[in-house]
């Protein structure tokens, strides 16, 4: 689905593919670009090297991109600046491990948007975040310049899939947290959640929540995507915290609550993170997930006892999929998973008419 955001509202983020490289690049001190280059344990740390300084020297951006430098900025963007992997050990301060997966990330999505690359990412939603994450760190400057890095991509006369609500959604915390109204907040949201809802439409069969982090197969940032929904600060004008708090409500919702009918979803006990289902409602349930697509991690059972629900067993559902050709046989798969399912239901529980149990997702 592609529907351009307003360029009146674009028009407010000043797009720009090369303003957040552009203060970048001074930043970036030799030591800290080695850091970047020996990204892949040091494999090929020369040829890595070569080809990122040109990037940061010159703002020279690689048209077709290749693995070098490509395989390090990849590997930099997943840096956890407060919590060290080994191999980032490399005696950094905090904030120049933000600034490292900062350029990596800019670099990346600049990159991204030049035409010879076409093809060459994915999921970039798992960029976008550590992005956002390490500008609103590094302070204002550099989130507006981010900012202008997002809305250069949303400008572009290109479809970007499923990252689509992603960059939006990126452009709305970084506004937020650079002042924006909670007129302008308000409209990337309705812009991000009718994004969502559009490509949720495009699935085959009726794709089950969570909101927008559910139906994207690249889910290792989702929870950096609700911590910065998360975020408050003193600089949020007026109104801003209520719509960042209705979006971070709807990504964080159980998936039960986007995907089961309103009447058996009231038969569900939540307790904690899950919900627990009686031996009728859990083949409902399975029976709905015949018509998705999902994949069962793990059925958790539990026993009423009277003073709580506790754990009696712990069932791991093999995940088996082949890569179907065509929609009929994806369908297929999904129905005969979820038959697959029942009978395991029916096994487990006969023997326990009482037991209850919560379903566990991939």
């Amino acid at each position: 689905m592609k529907t351009p955001l307003s360029e009146e509202l674009l028009g407010l983020f000043a797009p720009d593919p090369e303003a957040l490289l552009n203060r970048l690049r001074p930043l970036i001190n030799d030591r800290m670009l080695a850091v970047i280059a020996g990204a892949d344990y040091g494999n090929e740390a020369e040829e890595h090297l070569r080809e990122l300084k040109p990037i940061r020297d010159n703002g020279a951006v690689p048209a077709p991109v290749h693995w070098h430098p490509k395989e390090v900025l990849d590997l930099t963007q997943w840096l956890m600046p407060e919590h060290e992997d080994p191999r980032w050990k490399a005696g950094l301060s905090l904030r120049e491990n933000h600034l490292i997966r900062l350029f990596s990330c800019a670099a990346l999505l600049r990159i991204a948007g030049e035409l010879e690359n076409d093809g060459y990412f994915d999921g970039e939603n798992q960029t976008i975040a550590p992005l956002a994450h390490s500008a609103m760190f590094l302070g204002e400057e550099l989130q507006r310049d981010a900012l202008s890095l997002l809305a250069w991509r949303l400008k572009l006369d290109r479809d970007l899939g499923e990252d689509a609500p992603f960059f939006g959604l990126g452009c709305l915390l970084l506004a937020a947290h650079t002042g924006a109204t909670a007129a302008t907040v308000s409209g990337l949201a309705a812009w991000v959640v009718a994004q969502e809802a559009g490509l949720r439409s495009e699935k085959i069969g009726r794709k089950f929540g969570p909101w927008l982090l559910g139906f994207s197969f690249h889910t290792l940032r989702n929870n950096l995507w609700l911590e910065l929904l998360n975020a408050r600060g003193a600089g949020l004008k007026p109104g801003v915290e209520a719509v960042l708090s209705d979006l971070r409500d709807r990504a964080a919702a159980p998936w039960e609550d986007y995907f089961v009918p309103a009447e058996l979803l009231a038969k569900g006990m939540r307790v904690g993170a899950v919900r627990l289902w009686t031996l009728p409602d859990a083949l409902e349930v399975a029976r709905l997930l015949g018509e998705e697509l999902f994949d069962m991690k793990t059925l958790r059972f539990f026993s009423p006892d009277g003073a709580g629900w506790v754990e009696t067993a712990r069932q791991d559902i093999p995940r088996v999929i082949s890569r179907a050709t065509s929609a009929g046989e994806i369908r297929a798969h999904y129905r005969e998973q979820a038959e697959n399912l029942s009978v395991l239901l029916r096994e487990r529980m006969s023997a326990s008419p009482l037991a209850r149990v919560a379903f566990e997702l991939h």
